[in-house]
């Protein structure tokens, strides 16, 4: 167990904070009085920009693997926490609380990947690893609590307080993977504005 210890027009949010971040340098020189028509300096290094990191292809592809892995188990989660509207046996808590405990372990699995790949990453893909470990690691130990109150209370109608870890279970199994879609979702508009800009750069 994973222990604590665009389509074309239609601009995603991701995208257009990205065109106006590329907008940034042309505003900035009007505000210092500049038209952008004087004669060009001389080039220089750029330490910021030869510190930028490109994003890794394989960085992305652990997203993806760990965004089809928590979408199970947010499905699974949820399915879980409607037992209690239902007269589930013991049993088939136990059953879904295991399939649970996969999917947590498995999202461990990938976890641990992408905070050993991390360095690799570009500035967004750092933060999106930093923010999904807590909150894995939270699940998990949320996990734990459920199963070792499941394993001291074997009987048919379960106390309210093992309703609470399981609907806890289900709340931060889902905002994981939607935090995880999110970080999808935004490589696929950074990428599609890459593409953007080599057919313009292609184009002149």
């Amino acid at each position: 167990m994973y222990k604590p210890k665009l389509k074309p027009l239609a601009l995603s949010a991701a995208m257009l904070f990205l065109l106006a971040m590329m907008a940034w340098p042309a505003a900035a020189q009007q505000q210092n009085g500049q038209t952008g028509n004087e004669p060009a300096a001389a080039p220089e290094n750029n330490p910021i920009e030869e510190t930028i990191r490109p994003d890794s292809a394989k960085i992305n592809q652990l997203f993806r693997q760990i965004h089809a892995e928590t979408a199970r188990l947010d499905a699974d989660a949820r399915e879980l926490e409607s037992f209690h509207r239902t007269s589930t046996a013991w049993a088939g808590h136990a059953d879904q609380i295991e399939m649970v405990r996969q999917h947590v372990n498995e999202a461990g699995k990938l976890d641990q990947q992408l905070r050993a790949a991390r360095e690799e990453g570009s500035a967004w893909q750092q933060e999106s690893i930093d923010r999904i470990h807590p909150l894995l690691k939270e699940l998990a130990g949320n996990l734990a609590s459920t199963i070792d109150f499941l394993g001291a209370h074997q009987e048919r109608m379960l106390p309210p307080a093992y309703n609470e870890l399981v609907r806890k279970n289900a709340e931060m199994s889902h905002n994981l993977h939607m935090m995880i879609e999110d970080a999808m979702n935004y490589a696929e508009s950074k990428h599609e504005l890459d593409g953007l800009k080599a057919r313009e750069n292609a184009r002149q």
